[in-house]
Formats: C-alpha cells, sequence, structure tokens
C-alpha cells in the first residue's frame, strides 16, 4: 500500500472545484498520503495508534475489509482523559484496486441521516480537509509503520509523479 507520489493537494486542482475527475485526482492524493502514514508495516488487523512526542495520538480502526476495499476510522483524541472528544474524526474508504482513499462523512450529521449520498461539493470539502490533514500529520511526524516511505518536498511540482 505504498506509493512514492507526493501527497500535495495541487493548487490547479483546487481551482478546478469539484468536477469529477478533480474529485479523483484528489482521491489519489488522499491514498499516496495514507500510504505514508502507514508505511510498508500494514495490513492491520484492527488498527493502530501512532505517537508524534507529545502530541496527541492518531488512532487508526479498521472498520471493514473487503477484496478491493478497507474502511478505517482515523481520529486524534483531545481533552481529558475521562472525556476524550475525537477530533476529527472520519471515516475513510481506501479503493485499494484505483489507489484512492475517499473520507466519508463521520459520524452521520442529524441532518444527513436518512440521505447518506453527498454532494459532490461537500465531498470535495470533506477531502480537502482529509489531504491537509493528513500532509499535517505527516508534517507533524506520525506514522503507522517503522518504515514509511520518504516524501517529496512541498516545493516539488503538485501533482507531479516521481519516476519509476
Amino acid at each position: 500500500m505504498s506509493d512514492p507520489s507526493p501527497p500535495n493537494i495541487a493548487p490547479a486542482a483546487i481551482g478546478r472545484g469539484p468536477s469529477l475527475a478533480a474529485l479523483m485526482a484528489l482521491y489519489e492524493q488522499n491514498y499516496a498520503a495514507l500510504c505514508h502514514l502507514l508505511g510498508r508495516r500494514g495490513p492491520f488487523p484492527n488498527g493502530a495508534v501512532a505517537r508524534s512526542g507529545r502530541l496527541p495520538a492518531l488512532y487508526l480502526s479498521v472498520l471493514e475489509r473487503d477484496r478491493f476495499t478497507t474502511t478505517y476510522h482515523l481520529t486524534h483524541r483531545f481533552g481529558d482523559p475521562g472525556a476524550l472528544q475525537p477530533l476529527p474524526d472520519l471515516e475513510l474508504r481506501v479503493y485499494h484496486d484505483a489507489r484512492q482513499c475517499e473520507a466519508l462523512w463521520f459520524p452521520i450529521p442529524a441532518f444527513r441521516r436518512g440521505d447518506p449520498m453527498l454532494a459532490s461539493s461537500e465531498r470535495w470539502t470533506i477531502n480537502v480537509m482529509l489531504g491537509k490533514w493528513l500532509r499535517h500529520c505527516i508534517d507533524q511526524g506520525y506514522g503507522f509503520g517503522t518504515d514509511s516511505l520518504p516524501l517529496a518536498p512541498r516545493s516539488q511540482a503538485a501533482g507531479s509523479r516521481s519516476p519509476d
């Protein structure tokens, strides 16, 4: 589950808005960032915890695993030990064959119950946020595997792929 592609969000993709092609490109960038966090240690049977110094732990739980997809729950937990708040609190669906990672709204807000489909603009927003959060976690030194792949510098052109 590793990809040497830089998980930066391409500024040109953000400007295009939530077209299907731009959304799929964003999912690919999220997949690359998640793969960096997972390292080469996966698959995780039930989940894992990543720590980075004195920062709050990053929790990964496996919710569902199928032949071509895995659904994860990813969160930090903030607050007092007796009343921890999960923030951000996201469900991620990883499409292994397509090498994409999609953030699903989690938990489903009350106004969404009974209507699980998100509009493309909502999918865009939540997945841009996921990409930024994953990059933040990488920048802060989080990683679930002990031998995570190195990332390309931020200055490298976004969306470009490293030669094989």
